[in-house]
């Protein structure tokens, strides 16, 4: 597990073979994206499928306003929003940074309407997140540059006509969309004000302020030591078993920094933020709207030694982190 924290990138790497690599495995997600999208249709659910044949069970998909929300194969939607949400932004940046990536403005285009098509408002914050830190990082080349472009006052007559076309028809969907995520937004606003919890989005907001709870609740060296690493489940399932259907009543949290709270106390959150430092610093050539988007990646996961959550860093680690860009 720590490997991939301590140990030193190879100049043998070529960004080149693993972006490529990266690619071929997020277009082999479209597909069963897509597969996913033909169940609105009729098409038989994945997980139906594959359970009949026993490889693959206890896998559920889940519905809002009538439309079978996409997850590619993975756990729940959210996850795979998660997944491409920092796909979008490695890909983005290994294009900005002048690495070879096959058609790459397609390919953030399909990667943007599957997030959407995930109905994941945690995904969906990600995506946003990590769009505003670029404009606050680059704000001279994204702004300025698209400002100063003739192509791009040529394109927005067709850019505005399209969208008028397309709000035409799918106006009503559109709508629909907006205050689903209104809705979920208020649902999350709700459970960190009152502490009432209901669907997985707010028991994410509800994650964020859990652990000042837990140190409340304990005398000092308690909330200073925490209830030791990995043990929070019987924590949370003794205070909020009552809660059916959410997270805390499992004993898991949808939060890293509440999961790194509870389990390590005071001392062990704060080394842990020292530690974020200390990542940063040693690699330093990832781009920082990578790292931010990762950062807020910590409110949406709940699993401190997964790959869901470490995959991002070291992988822009292999594609930015060496020197010699020379096949690129």
């Amino acid at each position: 597990m720590l490997i991939p924290l301590t140990v030193s990138v190879p100049d043998s790497l070529r960004p080149k073979k693993i972006i490529q690599a990266f690619v071929y495995g997020l277009i082999g997600s479209f597909v069963l994206a897509a597969y996913d999208l033909g169940v609105n249709i009729g098409f038989p659910p994945l997980y139906d499928i594959f359970s009949g044949i026993g490889i693959w069970g206890g896998v559920d998909g889940s519905v809002y306003f009538g439309v079978h929300r996409v997850q590619a194969a993975q756990t729940e939607p959210a996850h795979y929003a998660h997944y491409l949400a920092f796909a979008y932004a490695i890909l983005d940046q290994a294009d900005r940074k002048g690495l070879r990536v096959t058609y790459p403005r397609l390919l953030k285009a399909a990667t943007t309407f599957f997030i959407f098509a995930t109905l994941s408002l945690s995904g969906l914050i990600m995506f946003v997140g990590y769009l505003g830190m670029v404009v606050v990082v680059e704000w001279r080349e994204r702004l300025l540059g698209k400002l100063f472009s003739l192509n791009f006052w040529a394109l927005l007559p067709f850019l505005v006509l399209a969208g008028v076309s397309i709000a035409g028809v799918y106006g009503k969907g559109i709508a629909e969309y907006a205050y689903w995520i209104y809705g979920r937004m208020e649902d999350a606003i709700t459970a960190i004000q009152l502490g009432l919890v209901k669907g997985s989005e707010a028991s994410r907001a509800r994650s964020a302020t859990i652990f000042l709870e837990y140190w409340a609740s304990q005398n000092w060296w308690g909330a200073l030591i925490g209830e030791g690493y990995g043990n929070q489940s019987g924590w949370l399932i003794e205070n909020f078993g009552h809660m059916e259907g959410t997270s805390f009543a499992r004993g898991s949290v949808h939060n890293n920094f509440a999961y790194i709270g509870i389990t390590t106390g005071i001392v062990g959150f704060f080394l842990y933020i020292s530690n974020i430092f200390i990542l940063y610093i040693k690699w330093s050539k990832i781009p920082i709207s990578i790292f931010g988007v990762w950062l807020i990646g910590h409110f949406a996961m709940g699993y401190l030694t997964f790959y869901r959550f470490w995959w991002p860093l070291i992988l822009s680690v292999a594609i930015f982190g060496v020197e010699d860009r020379a096949d690129a």
